[in-house]
């Protein structure tokens, strides 16, 4: 997690510098949008839920698409009744004291109407100062989704990982009630230790699930003698059968056995995994518990000796932005897909010159 942080610090005072200049603003709402729509009583045809990683996939690309867009634009987020609680209790906002914040306030009146347009010689330009993107509404605009297929490729792979990944941790930093109890796990663990990432539950609707003997196989290759093995599972059923795969030579922890241990509040866990339709009805307290045990796990993936988990999945894809490296060489290793990003066609698809 240490890798490039002076590129991460040197993010952070560019866009301080800068912003105060920009005119125009380009803001993602990533907000429980379903809740909405009921209580001002809307049609819900139009809106989704996503998982926190989703969520925090989505508005990393906006973050970045931002600061590509000719001129380039201040980036506000509205996320403050997000489904998983309070965004500002589990990240804090590094331009909060700044007189460009990026959690608040937004525009009084984003335009969710605009016209986004990629041009064929990289460059990429919006019709309208305020532009909206409402990632929980669908079907997005064609040209929306156009910019944000293509701009990994305008910019090459390589470059479009270290991109995002430095964004992720200028941005992305954990509640400091959060990063306290990533150094008290840390400590724990006595600063040497093995993550894996186990998802199951809704997954299964998507891509296909991996057997547990494929993650013991690579975590035995990799590993040298016994280890600590933090597991992050969506489920106690995934738990159990890492823990009985690797019984003897390693020792198991995971976030609910240290929260045990210590006396402390750790929300209930499902059975078979994460199911987002279940979480979004759960009360708030647990959502918000769900919220803080999941950053705080990604970022002790972040800082393992090596990680072993599937890039299907959004959690684990994170956990390379904030672990930093190359893409493909950052001490994660995904038992699906084989590279951190699939890359579908290396041409530019379907792009106007507008």
């Amino acid at each position: 997690m240490e890798r490039d942080s002076g590129n991460v610090q040197q993010f952070r005072k560019n866009y301080l510098r800068n912003c105060i200049r920009y005119s125009g603003t380009y803001t993602i709402d990533i907000e429980d949008a379903l809740s909405r729509a009921r209580s001002r009583r809307l049609s819900t045809d139009h809106y989704v839920t996503r998982g926190l990683g989703s969520a925090l996939n989505a508005l990393l690309p906006a973050f970045v698409l931002s600061q590509v867009i000719d001129p380039p634009r201040r980036f506000h987020l509205i996320a403050e009744h997000w489904n998983y609680g309070y965004f500002r209790e589990t990240f804090s906002d590094f331009s909060d004291t700044s007189p460009c914040q990026i959690m608040k306030p937004a525009p009084a009146n984003p335009d969710r109407n605009v016209a986004v347009f990629l041009h064929s010689n990289g460059s990429v330009t919006i019709d309208k100062p305020d532009a909206l993107f409402e990632f929980n509404y669908v079907p997005h605009s064609r040209e929306h989704d156009l910019v944000y297929w293509n701009l990994p490729l305008l910019i090459g792979w390589d470059r479009y990982f270290y991109v995002m990944s430095v964004t992720a941790r200028a941005f992305l930093t954990p509640h400091p009630s959060v990063l306290a109890m990533i150094r008290r796990i840390w400590t724990e663990l006595g600063g040497s230790y093995v993550f894996v990432h186990i998802r199951r539950g809704d997954k299964a609707r998507e891509s296909d699930l991996v057997n547990i003997t494929r993650y013991t196989e690579v975590l035995q290759a990799k590993c040298n003698g016994s280890a600590t093995v933090f597991v992050m599972s969506d489920g106690f059923r995934s738990h159990e059968e890492i823990s009985l795969a690797l019984a003897g030579d390693y020792h198991i922890v995971s976030y609910r056995v240290l929260m045990k241990r210590w006396g402390l509040y750790a929300a209930k866990e499902e059975s078979t995994g994460h199911y987002q339709e279940k979480f979004d009805v759960l009360p708030e307290v647990q959502r918000r518990a769900l919220a803080f045990e999941l950053v705080a796990s990604m970022y002790i993936g972040a800082m393992a000796d090596f990680a072993v988990c599937t890039y299907s999945s959004n959690i684990c894809r994170l956990i390379a932005l904030f672990r930093g490296g190359k893409m493909n060489n950052n001490g994660v290793y995904s038992v699906d897909w084989p590279k951190w990003a699939v890359v579908v066609s290396n041409s530019l698809i379907n792009i106007p010159d507008a």
